[in-house]
């Protein structure tokens, strides 16, 4: 029996079960899952469930990780570079959480603004 996972349509609201092996398509379409994989055999369910053990434990492991150690200032701005999208995308994550470094988000706003200033002498 086909591996399946539970999903819906976010733009629809629509909800079924979908293939898992072609998950990836359908969420390129909308679709978003819901809950765990399942298959009617339980040998099968058995090695799903196992994996989706796995894969909680990964990702509390990553969370933690993540939550002792952010990554530092210089770490971020080597990322970055002079990219004002990067800049933008590390802009919104970093004010997203509960203390922004304010070093930080003088650098990348100065990074946008940069590009911005830069864009507006070339139409000149």
């Amino acid at each position: 029996m086909a591996e399946v996972t539970r999903c819906r349509n976010a733009e629809t609201g629509h909800e079924a079960e979908l293939p898992t092996d072609v998950l990836g398509a359908y969420v390129r379409l909308g679709w978003e899952a819901i809950s765990e994989s399942r298959s009617s055999d339980a040998a099968e369910q058995e090695r799903i469930d196992r994996d989706n053990e796995a894969a909680a434990r990964l990702q509390t492991v990553v969370a933690e990780l993540s939550a002792d150690k952010p990554p530092t200032i210089a770490e971020i701005l080597d990322t970055v570079g002079d990219d004002p999208e990067a800049a933008r995308a590390a802009l919104d994550i970093e004010q997203g959480t509960d203390s922004p470094r304010t070093t930080l988000v003088a650098r990348l706003t100065q990074i946008i603004d940069t590009a911005g200033d830069a864009g507006n002498h070339q139409e000149d």
